[in-house]
């Protein structure tokens, strides 16, 4: 009993010099300090006052994270100067050259608001005026301007010059003649004219099945939810659309000819798009989806057909071999790794009971 109130006796007394000791501990860690006033000048005006703190012994350089640290992130550094305007920008400030009345002032500017870039608008027309393909836009990739030729090559379809030759083209911003080379800037309206070339799209003449169903069918592949840009553009005219009609199940045989699935689940499909020439890089699925599209023979009378479908689940390489076994990878790694720790605990099982059995 005695031992035991000797103990608590004692842990009482701990607590009690602890307790007393707090403050003297505050008291010695106090450090002196001076505060430097800054002037905070907002696009040259003087707007608002902050102060930096130095520490005795210690010093702070005047640089541009200092600087955002006293403003709000919808400013950009400019510089730093003494009172005097003089240069002080990544000058370091010691606690022992801080004199009474010592101030400094801080430039800062507003950030300007990012520009929206607006879209050029673009209108494809046959040498007659009518529409090859359905209005749509796009946003210059430099903010700026885009060239006529690559809008149809890289916009619209890569071979276009196998169908088309090109006529002329105007814009509402530009004047005088405009070649494929020619530039257009952003927030232009551009309208190009293109002629079908002799014997590929006579409407007139039945003869042959070019004739009659001048326009191309396309099949855009998307993948992984990513709708900017298709990963691939096949060209299905003399293939699984060579019959007018285009099903799901055909597309998966044309994906499976270029992506493999990453696990034994299989490619995933998001059915079938009709973006009505307007696929241009976007992922088009505000329309019906489909399973099959019928007439697709019948569309091509008057304009290309762009089918698109969205897969998930799938290599980025048509080389790259699927996986042909029945379990995932992942389950066939652990296979053996499971064998080894059920055999692991089995050995230390019976070495455990041997030992034991000996210390009897």
């Amino acid at each position: 009993m005695k031992n035991t109130m000797k103990k608590l006796l004692s842990l009482v007394l701990v607590a009690m010099l602890l307790v007393c000791a707090v403050p003297f501990q505050a008291a010695a860690a106090t450090v002196d300090t001076k505060t430097v006033k800054v002037n905070v000048y907002v696009d040259d005006v003087l707007t608002t006052d902050k102060t930096i703190t130095v520490e005795s012994g210690k010093s702070i350089t005047l640089d541009e994270e200092l600087a955002k640290s006293l403003v709000k992130s919808d400013k950009e550094f400019v510089k730093w100067t003494g009172s005097s305007d003089n240069e002080a920008t990544d000058v370091t400030i010691k606690y022992a050259g801080i004199t009474d009345g010592y101030s400094l002032k801080l430039y800062v500017a507003t950030k300007k608001a990012e520009e929206t870039v607006k879209p050029i608008t673009v209108k494809i027309v046959d040498d007659k005026g009518n529409a090859i393909a359905k209005q749509f836009e796009i946003t210059p990739v430099n903010g700026k301007y885009s060239v006529i030729g690559d809008i149809l090559t890289q916009r619209w379809k890569g071979d276009w010059k196998d169908s088309y030759d090109f006529v002329t083209a105007k814009s509402e911003g530009k004047s005088g003649t405009l070649t494929l080379a020619t530039t257009i800037d952003a927030g232009d309206t551009l309208t190009v004219t293109l002629k079908a070339k002799s014997g590929s799209s006579d409407n007139n003449n039945n003869n042959g099945t070019n004739n009659k169903f001048p326009y191309k069918v396309y099949l855009h592949i998307f993948k992984d939810n990513k709708i900017d840009d298709p990963a691939k553009t096949i060209n299905i005219t003399e293939g699984i659309a060579l019959d007018g009609k285009v099903t799901l199940d055909e597309v998966k045989t044309v994906v499976k000819n270029y992506y493999t699935a990453k696990t034994s689940d299989g490619i995933k499909y998001d059915g079938m798009y009709l973006a009505e020439g307007n696929w241009v890089g976007n992922f088009v699925n505000d329309t019906k989806k489909y399973d099959t599209i019928s007439d697709t023979n019948e569309m091509r009378k008057t304009r290309e057909v762009h089918i698109n479908v969205m897969i998930t689940n799938a290599n980025a390489k048509s080389s790259e071999k699927a996986d042909t076994t029945n379990p995932k990878t992942g389950d066939m790694i652990l296979i053996p790794v499971i064998f080894m720790l059920v055999s692991g605990a089995a050995i230390a099982g019976v070495y455990f009971y041997d030992k034991k059995r000996s210390a009897r």
